[in-house]
């Protein structure tokens, strides 16, 4: 029985497992009266995979490296077995299936604008957009289930740091315009359904964290690396960046894009100053603001100012002073629907 089945599944007896539909359908029917088989064998079934996967390792063309899908070169007949490890929830390869990833996407195939997320954000549309097809088992045209990155990612505490940064390099450019919106076919929300999956599949991960540090060192420091190569130039697109990422993961008020708080507060100034009040261009002001911290820095940035007549006010008693009570209450429900805990 034994020597008709690996004859007939030819999966031992190749050295490459090119199909791994047929290894379990083997493993199935040899396994299903393993009682009558000694231990070493039923061993062996269990282990041979892994071993077999790490001899196809050994074949893998580092320097055309692929993490595709079509079953044609010993590398994509490698990357095929550990899709199906990955979607089975097995971590054996998930380093190795990182480390295809970086230098997939960092071998220019994307024509990634030298590693630059900024490139992206000039305008320049040549540049090859990332979509759910790639890393994909068997294909992306079908249910959420069969794609491999979200799968990866919930595996991800099961990573090294290097590994991490990785997985969260590329959910970073494929949460920005660099990636296609795609939607899936069973998926309940049809607008951006990949990114939006993907998205919730990250919260609660190391790879969260990561993204997360990224952006607020970007934020707060103007530094930025992406597979390797630094893009300080990001921070002058900050604003669109954010945009892009925000849409998908609720971030920090902190790392909010600045306004210009001198602005407002001087248009608030104006509004106000001298005879009557302009109470449509103070309100509009108003709604600029997106947060409690937005608000802080204009009444910082207001500061004390004097009137025609009388002695200085902060924003606070200019606002008690100019408006009536109805008006008053429009202000203070502007704040209430934007989240700002804060009434005049």
């Amino acid at each position: 029985m034994f020597t008709n089945l690996v004859t007939k599944s030819k999966t031992f007896t190749s050295g490459e497992l090119n199909d791994r539909l047929d290894f379990d359908d083997l493993l199935k029917q040899m396994t299903s009266d393993s009682e009558k088989y000694p231990d070493w064998f039923n061993e062996l079934l269990l282990n041979k995979i892994d071993i077999d996967i790490q001899d196809n390792f050994k074949k893998i063309d580092m320097s055309r490296p692929s993490v595709g899908l079509s079953n044609n070169t010993p590398s994509t007949r490698f990357n095929h077995l550990v899709s199906k490890q990955i979607l089975m929830g097995n971590n054996s390869n998930l380093n190795k299936f990182c480390e295809l990833l970086q230098k997939d996407i960092s071998g220019g195939s994307f024509r990634f604008g030298e590693g630059k997320l900024s490139n992206f954000y000039k305008g320049d549309s040549s540049y090859s957009l990332l979509s759910t097809s790639y890393y994909s088992y068997p294909t992306s045209w079908g249910k959420v289930d069969n794609w491999m990155i979200p799968k990866v990612v919930k595996l991800s505490d099961k990573l090294s740091e290097k590994e991490i940064d990785i997985l969260s390099d590329f959910c970073i450019i494929f949460l920005t315009r660099m990636a296609k919106d795609e939607e899936y076919k069973f998926s309940n929300d049809s607008k951006d359904g990949a990114k939006k999956f993907l998205a919730e599949t990250l919260q609660g991960t190391p790879v969260y964290n990561k993204i997360i540090e990224k952006i607020t060192k970007l934020k707060k420091e103007g530094e930025f690396e992406i597979f390797g190569v630094e893009d300080n130039d990001l921070k002058k697109y900050y604003t669109k960046f954010y945009n892009d990422i925000s849409k998908y993961i609720k971030l920090d008020d902190s790392l909010q894009p600045d306004l210009d708080y001198k602005s407002i507060a001087d248009s608030m100034f104006k509004s106000m100053y001298g005879p009557g009040t302009k109470t449509e261009a103070l309100l509009s002001e108003f709604k600029k603001l997106r947060s409690i911290r937005d608000l802080q820095k204009v009444i910082a940035e207001f500061g004390e100012r004097k009137g025609m007549i009388g002695r200085s006010y902060n924003l606070n008693g200019w606002i008690k002073d100019e408006l009536r009570s109805k008006d008053l209450e429009n202000l203070n429900n502007i704040l209430k629907e934007k989240g700002i805990n804060y009434q005049f």
